[in-house]
């Protein structure tokens, strides 16, 4: 078995969804849908941030939930990066401090100048959050995850404030 299977039941009070997806192992996904039907509780869900009520999550051969067995990996054995609809930056972390947190001291610098490089984020680097735009921000967002390399990146924001010009991340 390869790539993500999700297949959930999440009730909040009133609100109930079943939930089945399978996300290959390579390539990107888009979950689209209108405001308030759930994209954002199933991306929680798959990171380990909501436990749903029923079913299963499983990466590859690894389970992450699932409620008959009774096994639920907390998020940080997940391996999941999130970018948060309000970017969850650290306001007193400059650009690259942002970008730094939580990465391994071997590589650290080099991956954190090789995603700013990227992301076209290299001359805010000494500047804080509260000093970059709203793209600039979502891109500092964006490089934390994904110079984590994390086994599966997820957003939960509109990502056209990233902008344009902005390559195409492989």
């Amino acid at each position: 078995m390869s790539g993500l299977h999700v297949d959930v039941l999440i009730q909040r009070g009133k609100f109930r969804m079943d939930f089945r997806l399978l996300i290959p192992a390579t390539g990107i996904t888009a979950l689209l849908g209108p405001s308030g039907s759930g994209k954002s509780t199933v991306l929680r869900a798959m990171a380990g941030l909501e436990r749903p009520v029923g079913g299963r999550i499983a990466h590859a051969d690894e389970v992450w939930f699932d409620a008959a067995e009774r096994i639920c990996l907390p998020p940080q054995k997940r391996h999941v990066g999130m970018v948060f609809q309000d970017y969850a930056l650290f306001d007193d972390k400059t650009v690259a401090k942002n970008v730094a947190y939580g990465l391994p001291k071997a590589r650290r610098e080099q991956r954190v100048s090789e995603w700013l490089e990227r992301l076209h984020l290299s001359p805010y680097a000494e500047r804080y959050p509260r000093q970059l735009s709203g793209g600039q921000r979502q891109r500092v967002a964006l490089a934390r995850v994904v110079a984590a390399r994390r086994r599966v990146a997820s957003g939960s924001a509109r990502h056209r404030a990233i902008g344009a010009g902005v390559p195409a991340i492989r």
